[in-house]
């Protein structure tokens, strides 16, 4: 069928494949993507698209990005586009979003606390008052233990069993690793603060727990894409499980060979596993390489 030619321009300069991924724009996609293959262009096309020929409402778009950066040049993309009020945020973004409008009804009123905007102050404190040559524990190690921890849902009082479970070797011994993550979430709550692990779970917990609110969550965003997903960790795949709801219509996009985030908990099999837990997904490969010059292919 011919394309109506005011949309079949959003398409014009995409190869084969890019064109494939952007003209399946109803239910699930995974676009496997090495670098250099021009994703974010098919990401943006493929959202466009999408809303030009009627398959989305612009307004029930999320395009989710790993950086802030990343969103912002998204959504200039889509503006150039012709689509401005596209929705690109990060998880954190939207979840916290989605937190400061509802928290206050279950928190009297009270806005939500103010974000930490990084762990190593209180975690510096608390490594210097580790015993013996473990006060010379990298702050960034003790940091990114308990960040594996929270990205898994696991409380400080269940850390060390679960830290056991999964043959850990965190970065002090695990009574003690579990004793200063104890010490960290202490010192947050005293100081009014969550951290950015703490944005999702508390989002997570809200959709689980509130009907009313998942619901109000899911009739405004409805069709989603998701940059960068070999970094997905199992707190953001649970979100993002309970953004969709019932929608078929998610496209998750990335390439597991980039994944650098698995110290914290990410893993690249959400993305190697995405069409065998939705069946009907359609796969489409990226491969050809504009980045690189010919010598370096």
């Amino acid at each position: 069928m011919a394309e109506p030619s005011a949309t079949g321009r959003i398409l014009d300069g995409l190869n084969d494949a890019q064109r494939r991924a952007a003209l399946a724009s109803s239910g699930p996609l995974a676009i496997m993507a090495g670098a250099g293959t021009g994703k974010t262009r098919v990401i943006s096309r493929r959202a466009a698209y999408a809303i030009a020929t009627g398959v989305v409402p612009a307004a029930e778009v999320l395009l989710v990005t790993f950086t802030d950066k990343a969103a912002a040049e998204m959504a200039e993309r889509l503006r150039v586009l012709g689509q401005p009020t596209v929705t690109a945020r990060t998880f954190h973004a939207h979840a916290l979003s989605q937190l400061r409008h509802f928290w206050p009804a279950s928190h009297n009123g009270t806005p939500v606390p103010a974000i930490l905007e990084s762990k190593f102050p209180i975690i510096g404190r608390i490594a210097r008052g580790l015993p013996g040559g473990y006060r010379f524990t990298a702050v960034k190690d003790l940091a990114g233990e308990i960040e594996w921890a929270k990205n898994r849902r696991v409380a400080a009082a269940d850390y060390a069993a679960a830290a056991t479970a999964a043959g850990r070797q965190p970065p002090i011994p695990v009574e003690l690793m579990a004793r200063a993550f104890a010490d960290y979430e202490r010192a947050k709550v005293r100081a009014g603060r969550i951290d950015f692990e703490d944005m999702l779970g508390a989002t997570v917990d809200l959709l689980e727990t509130d009907a009313e609110a998942a619901a109000i969550v899911r009739a405004r965003k409805r069709w989603f894409s998701v940059d960068e997903y070999q970094d997905t960790n199992p707190l953001q795949d649970r979100l993002l499980t309970l953004w969709a709801g019932d929608s078929r219509d998610v496209c998750v996009v990335g390439d597991e060979d980039q994944m650098i985030y698995g110290f914290t908990g990410a893993s690249s099999r959400y993305l190697r596993d995405f069409a065998r837990i939705h069946p009907g997904t359609t796969v489409v490969e990226l491969t050809e390489n504009y980045r690189s010059s010919p010598e370096i292919l």
